[in-house]
């Protein structure tokens, strides 16, 4: 989370300097627009970037429970191979969810190839897009496999019973590799906050004056605030830390208020 910190600590000395140019009889009005303009910009890349990095996480995630759904059911049609006919459009209702997730991976990729060409560690690494793939890919060749059970309905249906301890064994990987995968993506969002609430803590600003002071520590609340809101969420998904560090962060919004 680096080019936050760096990002927030440039576009604070460009507001610092631009303020103070609308007093000095040194600036120029050129100079001074410039640096309105050039203020301007990276607060919108600044957003740009946090908005990309919130919209990937939160289609993962969407991802993630979409292809843990779609993993039950099939294991369900799996497990009552002898209902096969009755399951048919089970099964046209699952391929059509994995064509919607193929999408959602695609959209993602596609976010997360413009996120890396601004800064790559705010997009969601090629190594998690593929493994999405290779997740899906295994999901469709489950529904080939039904799909052609379906159609065939002969002795095989009985052969595949031997086979359903096989089919558990490889149900429970695929389910606790969805868990560790989850809960990385709690532990990328626990880290966000960490992130923010450090540039709130340690950012570089260096200001004079009371007004200067109460437009910073406005500043450093905001910051404060996005870092709760990452606390507030890896809460919701179980993280053990994020409790006390939502607590914490509240309690300096309350200190800088008590400040002024």
């Amino acid at each position: 989370m680096k080019i936050f910190k760096t990002s927030a600590v440039i576009a604070l000395t460009v507001m610092i300097v631009a303020s103070c140019g609308d007093k000095s009889p040194y600036v120029k009005r050129s100079e001074l627009e410039q640096s309105e303009s050039e203020k301007a910009e990276l607060k919108m890349s600044l957003e740009e970037l946090q908005s990309s990095y919130e919209k990937q996480n939160e289609d993962l995630s969407k991802i993630l429970n979409e292809l843990s759904v779609i993993s039950r059911k099939t294991a369900h049609i799996q497990l009552n191979v002898e209902g096969v006919p009755q399951e048919v459009d089970q099964v046209e209702l699952i391929s059509s969810d994995i064509e919607a997730v193929k999408k959602r991976i695609d959209d993602l990729e596609k976010e997360a190839n413009r996120a890396r060409k601004l800064d790559k560690k705010l997009a969601i690494a090629t190594e998690t897009i593929n493994e999405l793939k290779e997740t899906i890919s295994i999901q469709e060749s489950r529904i080939a496999e039904l799909n052609e059970k379906i159609s065939s309905q002969d002795a095989t249906i009985l052969a595949q019973k031997n086979t359903i301890s096989a089919k558990d064994n490889e149900i429970a990987s695929q389910a606790d590799e969805l868990r560790k995968t989850i809960a990385l993506q709690v532990e990328m969002i626990y880290q966000a906050g960490v992130a923010f609430e450090d540039i709130a803590d340690n950012g570089d600003f260096k200001v004079t004056g009371r007004k200067n002071k109460t437009s910073v520590n406005e500043y450093r609340k905001s910051i404060y605030v996005r870092a709760i809101e990452y606390y507030k969420t890896a809460l919701s998904e179980g993280h053990n830390l994020a409790q006390e560090r939502l607590e914490g962060a509240q309690a300096k919004i309350l200190a800088l208020d008590n400040a002024k």
